[in-house]
């Protein structure tokens, strides 16, 4: 640790000439990634800051490393268009957790002015330096939480194509096969792909590969000079493309890069030829962009589940209103984040989330997990002082979430909510809520799946009026951080559920879900493709046979919890015999 005890000794030795460290403040989170400011003293006297990006295992190991790559070759080409990165690596006190520093930025709320930021973007597409002339990047970059195939390749159509397959392979792994896509994935490869791309280079034609940013969206741009709006980008997902390839991701209009921005680019650099595919290039370089929420609204689905913690209730609630469909139609699900446990903010949370969601109300608000973070400015999780990137636990709080609850009941009085209930609860913690309840919870959010059934749970679910809910009702793989039986395989793997498949004409998502609604326990499946949404909602009653060996298949090999926080926080939120936390600190504190 450096000498104010503040800091992990690696990140210290990568900041460059440091005197001291003054201060560590969070600034942020996403699902699989913590971020701090460091400020620091020189030893020329001069104070500064810096960003501190914090992930763990090795995708979190991959993807800093990514973006530092990333960064790094902007830089090296438009250094007034990137921050300036420092350094990544891993922790010295713990090797599992790793960093990446860059130049810190206070960025001013809003889309940078079009024409500079056009100009700079289009002055790094112009360099054509790749190293070796070819398409792809010397490492693996993540796009989100995706790991991208940046094999190098000497035809573009051939990249585009193999990172394609790489990314849908990716998301298979992660949410199971889907027979509907597969069919219709050839036309797309052998077809729409040589069509659009492969006259860019035949017919004398040919394009020099130009470094991209890879995930250049409004969310991934800061304003860093008010008066004139100037701005730079960030968290990049590099590699060597088609230049165009870059503006795939401003053609949905929720991304705030208007038509002005494409002008202001195109007055810098030409649109390719044949200009006449120029359009329908487009359409296909935003395949990565998925408008999830209106897409399933548009398929007939009504009950939209979200959370503060997820971070996206504003493009939920711009999908809601871009849909058309009445309000009165929509389930909409909200849920208390854990550094909003203090009764006082309670409500405060759910203002929150409705002026995200450009709602007066919602129909359901859900306690997400049981235990408390301790609690920032804006309710910003704090994080341990190590820099290791997890969230210090407000021991107290976690043990008083009956009075969040409390708090919780007069949302339904005040008519921003419907009905509350909870998320994460075992038959202990749910006891506690019932004893102190003036309103009993509506539903209890948990995962349940053919390998984690929860029989017991819901038995005293029904007992006590409440609906349990089943979240990752195929297994899913929740984000490292928390994520339990990393080894294990999916029910949807399961040799007895793909001989049901073959049995009853269903896929083995739809034999999950349709097990789990036999046993009156509503899902809410986590799906961004069109042709898995249809499927989940073609499902159909198991026979007799086929339900009770989907039913029993915990009982040979044992139930498998795939959201298992305990590592994350040092306590097991689902211990049945003692309350936790019972301490009050965790082997990390």
């Amino acid at each position: 640790m450096d000498p104010a005890g503040l800091i992990d000794h690696n990140v210290v030795a990568a900041l460059p000439d440091v005197a001291k460290i003054l201060e560590t403040k969070s600034h942020g989170e996403s699902a699989w990634a913590k971020a701090t400011q460091v400020r620091v003293l020189h030893n020329n006297g001069r104070e500064e800051d810096y960003f501190m990006k914090v992930s763990v295992g090795d995708h979190g190991r991959e993807s800093l490393k990514g973006e530092f790559e990333s960064t790094s070759a902007i830089y090296s080409i438009t250094p007034d268009f990137c921050p300036k990165p420092i350094a990544w690596g891993s922790f010295a006190s713990d090797p599992t957790s790793h960093f990446y520093i860059c130049k810190f930025y206070n960025f001013t709320k809003g889309v940078p002015e079009p024409e500079s930021f056009c100009e700079k973007l289009a002055r790094l597409h112009s360099s054509h330096t790749s190293p070796s002339g070819k398409f792809g990047f010397h490492c693996v970059t993540y796009n989100g939480n995706l790991p991208q195939d940046n094999s190098w390749s000497d035809s573009w159509e051939a990249f585009f194509a193999n990172g394609l397959r790489h990314v849908l392979k990716v998301r298979e792994e992660r949410a199971g096969p889907n027979n509907e896509l597969d069919r219709l994935l050839p036309p797309l490869f052998d077809k729409v792909i040589p069509r659009l791309l492969r006259p860019l280079e035949s017919d004398g034609r040919r394009i020099l590969p130009s470094l991209v940013h890879g995930d250049l969206w409004y969310g991934n741009a800061g304003i860093v000079d008010e008066s004139t709006d100037e701005g730079i980008v960030y968290d990049p997902a590099s590699f060597w493309a088609h230049n165009e390839y870059e503006l795939g991701n401003w053609r949905p209009e929720r991304n705030k890069f208007t038509r002005r921005y494409f002008q202001a680019y195109h007055s810098h650099i030409p649109k390719s030829e044949p200009q006449e595919d120029y359009d329908d290039r487009n359409a296909l370089y935003s395949l990565y962009v998925k408008d999830a929420v209106k897409l399933a609204l548009a398929l007939g689905y009504r009950h939209i589940d979200g959370a503060h913690a997820y971070g996206n209730e504003k493009e939920i609630g711009e999908a809601i209103k871009e849909s058309g469909i009445p309000r009165k139609e929509i389930f909409v699900t909200s849920k208390l984040a854990q550094t909003w446990h203090e009764p006082a903010d309670v409500e405060r949370a759910l203002d929150e989330s409705l002026q995200n969601l450009q709602l007066d109300y919602v129909d359901l608000y859900l306690m997400h997990f049981p235990h408390a973070y301790k609690a920032g400015e804006n309710n910003k999780t704090i994080r341990h002082p190590s820099g290791n990137g997890k969230p210090v636990i407000d021991y107290d709080l976690s043990r008083r979430y009956p009075e969040t609850w409390q708090a919780m009941e007069k949302l339904v009085a005040s008519g921003k909510t419907r009905s509350i209930g909870l998320s994460n609860f075992n038959i202990l913690k749910t006891k506690r809520i019932i004893e102190i309840a003036k309103i009993i919870p509506a539903v209890n959010q948990v995962e349940i799946h053919p390998y984690f059934p929860q029989h017991e749970l819901h038995s005293f679910s029904a007992q006590h009026g409440i609906l349990l809910m089943a979240h990752q009702p195929l297994g899913g793989r929740p984000i490292p951080l928390v994520r339990g039986h990393p080894k294990e395989p999916f029910p949807i793997e399961d040799q007895r559920i793909i001989d049901i498949v073959s049995k009853c004409n269903m896929t083995p998502a739809q034999v999950c879900l349709s097990w789990a609604v036999q046993r009156g326990i509503p899902v809410v499946p986590k799906s961004v493709g069109e042709a898995h949404m249809k499927q989940n909602l073609r499902l159909k009653r198991l026979p007799d046979d086929a339900f009770a060996v989907v039913d029993e298949l915990s009982l040979e090999r044992g139930p498998i919890r795939f959201l298992d926080p305990s590592r994350h926080i040092g306590f097991d939120i689902f211990d049945e015999e003692k309350d936790q936390p019972v301490e009050n600190r965790a082997p990390s504190d």
